[in-house]
């Protein structure tokens, strides 16, 4: 079975996607109506101090964040998205682009 250049091309694209649960460090805030609205994610590790990531929520998820009045520091949620690194002055930074948010209830 032969494959065509469009699966040949599909099977070599790498994917990012990650799924963290945690909780949420900073209540999710939009610093202007086209910036996204951003919040800081702790991720627990087994034995060592919590990751910590940035989250960014862009357009129509990003209203949803923000009209959702369960969202707030404390609250452990499931976050979906990509996953981009940054080195700022020699430090590396982690941050979600996020696709979906959820509120978990225990």
């Amino acid at each position: 079975m032969t494959q065509t250049a469009e699966e040949q091309q599909q099977a070599t694209r790498i994917y990012n996607k990650v799924q963290f649960i945690g909780r949420i460090g900073k209540n999710p805030e939009q610093k202007s109506e086209m910036a996204p609205v951003k919040f800081s994610l702790a991720v627990g590790q087994k034995d060592a101090p919590p990751m910590w990531l940035g989250v960014d929520c862009w357009e129509l998820l990003a209203k949803e964040v923000l009209a959702n009045k369960s969202m707030y520091k404390g609250v452990l949620v499931e976050v979906q998205g990509r996953l981009v690194t940054n080195v700022y002055n020699g430090k590396r930074y982690y941050n979600v682009v996020a696709s979906s948010v959820e509120v978990i209830v225990l």
